[in-house]
């Protein structure tokens, strides 16, 4: 969900996604530096309190402590919580994303590296391995998806079960999501027990509270709402067992925000070569089992081997597209559990840049939530451009409702209350309301109460029109995006990455075989090393049996990020950048991702 919004004065700014989420290792950073682009982060924050006063820092320290501590013990009283766990930053945008320990001793363990690119291959039109695993870990090609490249999730020795029995000697049946019956039993009990995260703060944070001051409080509700803006939902809304799932997997670095034309860029730096067919909304998939078609809007239809559904899980929620087949009720239901927030911008172009361009700035509201996040474009489009981020339930009353005048008179007072009362009316403004977007209805995914991690392989599992057990049944529906990657969701990179995912199934499924004969019923199945749903039509991805700390760099690489592989011959030398502009020597806020760009040890 890109879309960097260009004003009449030139300037930009990124409405959809404007961050890449830690940048060491990450396939979306590497592609942005090959494309010249310049990686800006924000070094240093600033909270400003309800009465426009800078909070001061004893206060801010003493609210981030408790906030912390808080969701710890959020976290130990889980129902599936066995250990304890550390919240370092509470997601905070400014410096570094923590390195994850379990993938860094991996990677330590491993020395593995990532080869950007080959310094001999450098313009070469055939594909080039951005991500390499160490040598001898016995490379495939990428539309080889085999018992091997699963090996955390496959086999007895990755989960302790061999021949589909327990460690008790008994046979464990799968239910419709591929899980066994005591699995299923144990989802079931917890999507019954579960708490919102709001609930369980609350509950936790009651001892604290009457002892701390007006300001401390303020400051509290603040780090909430910074988290709300992560998950791009009110806390109330989100479950408590299960909501940072994905921490273990984040990219270590700098949260980044591109230069020089936005994220938008590098998805069209991608899209160099391809046939994409804009204004064609889609009103129909029909898959059988043979072929799919695909009607769009005008009536024209388009015929394939396969289709990849890559639109957001607001779209899916609200049917707008019609499946024939339907889709099967596991899926369906996945689609309705989990959820779906909204985080609405207001982007301000002003005559001068007013605030520190390096900082990333707070407003502790008396209210909870009104405004409480400020980004400066400046830097990335060379404008004095200012985003205004509000998420959740006040995005819905404020943006969602009210006209542009009103939301940008609201977001002045709040910028005068910190900046003073001579800030300048802005020139341009642009306020997006992506809860009504009718390609989109809403941002990114998350998960809701009564969801768990399970409902993004639910999403993520192929569809065949016929029971997989047919013999001539083959799976012609795939889906990708944030909301099918479990590891990486509401991200960037987890969209791209997810898309690297289904492009492997779908080249592991249909390209020809050592005997030259395709594959169909529950070789189909085999091949992807998934599990038949209990109605026989979805291919479920096996669970992770083995907790990520156990895993190697090469599963981890093999499962997680998969291998990830395009032609370079469109996208530019990195140290001779043609388009945008070079990095300052003086700006001690460019990110790089190592000092030679021609090869990456990971962090």
């Amino acid at each position: 969900r890109v879309w960097t919004h260009s004003f009449r004065c030139k300037a930009e700014a990124d409405l959809g996604a404007s961050y890449i989420h830690g940048i060491e290792s990450n396939p979306v950073a590497i592609i942005a530096e090959r494309l010249g682009k310049r990686l800006l982060y924000q070094s240093t924050s600033v909270l400003f309190d309800a009465d426009g006063q800078v909070m001061p820092k004893a206060d801010d320290d003493r609210a981030e402590r408790v906030f912390n501590q808080a969701l710890e013990q959020a976290f130990e009283l889980r129902p599936s919580s066995k250990t304890r766990k550390q919240y370092r930053r509470s997601r905070r945008l400014d410096g570094q994303n923590p390195s994850s320990p379990h993938l860094a001793r991996a990677a330590d363990e491993a020395g593995a590296t990532i080869a950007v690119v080959d310094a001999q291959g450098r313009g070469s039109p055939e594909p080039v391995a951005l991500a390499s695993h160490p040598a001898g870990d016995g490379d495939e090609s990428p539309s080889a998806v085999s018992e091997e490249s699963h090996g955390a999730e496959s086999g007895p020795a990755a989960d302790g079960h061999e021949n589909g029995r327990d460690d008790a000697g008994s046979v464990a049946q799968p239910d419709e999501n591929g899980a066994s019956e005591d699995d299923a039993e144990r989802e079931k009990r917890l999507r019954e027990s579960q708490e919102s995260l709001e609930e369980v703060l609350m509950r936790v944070l009651h001892e604290d509270l009457p002892g701390m001051n007006p300001a401390q409080v303020r400051a509290l509700h603040w780090h909430m709402s910074h988290l709300e803006y992560s998950l791009n939902s009110d806390l109330d809304e989100v479950c408590n067992d299960g909501w940072d799932q994905d921490d273990d997997f984040a990219f270590p670095g700098e949260h980044c925000m591109v230069s020089d034309g936005g994220l938008a860029s590098v998805a069209t730096g991608l899209a160099t070569g391809l046939d994409v067919h804009l204004e064609k909304p889609v009103r129909r998939v029909s898959y059988m089992e043979d072929r799919v078609s695909v009607e769009v809007a005008g009536g024209r239809v388009f015929t394939g081997d396969a289709c990849l559904v890559t639109v957001p899980l607001g779209v899916l929620k609200k049917n707008k597209i019609a499946f024939s087949p339907e889709l099967p009720a596991a899926k369906r239901e996945a689609i309705e559990r989990l959820g779906f927030g909204v985080l609405d911008k207001v982007a301000l172009v002003f005559p001068k840049v007013f605030w520190d361009p390096t900082a990333l700035i707070g407003f502790a509201s008396a209210e909870r939530g009104q405004f409480p996040l400020f980004f400066d474009g400046s830097r990335s489009c060379g404008r004095p451009v200012l985003l205004g981020l509000v998420s959740g339930r006040r995005a819905e009353e404020f943006c969602e409702a009210k006209s542009d005048e009103e939301v940008v008179a609201e977001i002045m007072k709040v910028l005068r209350q910190m900046y003073g009362d001579l800030v300048a009316d802005p020139i341009e403004f642009c306020v997006t309301r992506w809860r009504q977007d009718e390609y989109s209805y809403g941002s990114y995914s998350f998960i809701a109460k009564r969801s768990t991690a399970g409902d993004y392989d639910l999403l993520a599992a192929p569809v065949s029109a016929r029971p997989c057990d047919r013999r001539k049944s083959q799976f012609r529906l795939f889906f990708a995006g944030e909301g099918t990657n479990k590891y990486y969701p509401a991200t960037v990179h987890g969209a791209f990455l997810s898309g690297i995912r289904e492009a492997r199934k779908i080249s592991a499924l249909f390209s020809s075989t050592s005997s030259g004969a395709p594959l169909f019923g529950r070789d189909c199945v085999k091949r992807l090393v998934a599990e038949p749903s209990q109605c026989k039509r979805m291919a479920v991805p096996k669970p992770l049996r083995r907790p990520v700390e156990e895993m190697t760099e090469v599963q981890i690489r093999k499962n997680v990020i998969h291998n990830y592989t395009f032609a370079i011959s469109t996208l530019e030398d990195p140290l001779h950048p043609t388009t945008g502009a070079e990095p300052s020597s003086t700006d001690a806020h460019v990110a790089t991702l190592s000092p030679s760009l021609t090869r990456h040890k990971r962090a």
